[in-house]
């Protein structure tokens, strides 16, 4: 059985992180394609999310599912716990709007106030892209297994968490 954690929540959350941090420890493969790979900058990103072309995102999941089906492998993106149907481990990391801001706002050197504004537009852009693309709503957490907030847990607390629950069920096959 291929391990399969799928990494999800909104902008700002700790997708990329806690994902690079458990693949790191898991010692497999970290998958976190993004479409920021295809822009230069947030307001391109913006732009993207507001004008994506159906057929460039099924192409881009479909590469991503692809690829997660070759190996054991973390996935940080957005989607992946709907696309990648044999998942052993679903996992949503929430933050607060304030903390989120906080943290794109030191990544990318802007006020929270700015970044407040950018995240939230995002989140909105995703959120309406997805039911249209994919008839997904990612308001909707029924389909995770472990919710973790990343502001009231360490980071190696997760990445415990995450680890021990997703061996646990790759050797059981629940």
């Amino acid at each position: 059985m291929v391990l399969k954690i799928c990494i999800s929540g909104l902008t700002a959350t700790g997708k990329t992180t806690v994902g690079a941090k458990v693949a790191e420890a898991l010692k497999i493969r970290h998958l976190n394609p993004t479409y920021k790979d295809f822009v230069k900058d947030t307001e391109g990103l913006l732009e993207l999310m507001h004008h994506v072309d159906k057929k460039f995102a099924q192409k881009f999941d479909d590469a991503l599912i692809e690829e997660a089906k070759k190996q054991d492998c973390v996935t940080s993106n957005w989607l992946a716990p709907w696309l990648i149907k044999d998942a052993t481990l679903r996992v949503l990391l929430v933050a607060s709007a304030e903390a989120r801001a906080k943290r794109w706002a030191r990544e990318h050197a802007i006020s929270e106030k700015e970044a407040k504004r950018i995240i939230t537009e995002k989140d909105e852009a995703n959120r309406r892209h997805f039911t249209d693309a994919y008839r997904i709503n990612i308001d909707d957490h029924t389909i995770f297994d472990l919710t973790l907030n990343t502001e009231k847990m360490a980071m190696d607390e997760m990445i415990a968490t995450i680890s021990m629950l997703s061996l646990e069920r790759s050797k059981k096959d629940f």
